[in-house]
């Protein structure tokens, strides 16, 4: 990422964000109880990587932005995104960490 992080682009893109999504603050308060559900109820019951669950997570962010900005196109293709790699991991056809290529 270039260098351009400045503190005003910084308050720049928060602002850009709020105007979509509204404040910070209570979404990321839902969002997190939406999460703490998650995290409990698939330690009880889940079965699934731990990376297909940090990605059913940014789905949840992602579903959660869709609820204030249907038109937002970008969240729908992170949404496919996610779940294209979750399905991946969980049918085991994402690259191994360390495994080499044998073709």
């Amino acid at each position: 990422m270039p260098n351009d992080l400045t503190k005003s682009k910084i308050e720049e893109l928060l602002e850009e964000r709020e105007k979509i999504y509204g404040p910070a603050k209570p979404f990321y308060h839902c969002l997190s109880k939406i999460n703490a559900e998650f995290i409990e109820f698939t330690s009880n019951h889940g079965h699934i990587e731990d990376s297909t669950a940090e990605l059913i997570r940014m789905i949840f962010l992602k579903l959660l932005r869709l609820s204030v900005d249907p038109t937002h196109l970008d969240n729908y293709r992170d949404v496919s995104g996610y779940l294209e790699l979750a399905k991946r991991i969980e049918l085991r056809e994402e690259d191994e960490p360390g495994k080499e290529d044998e073709s």
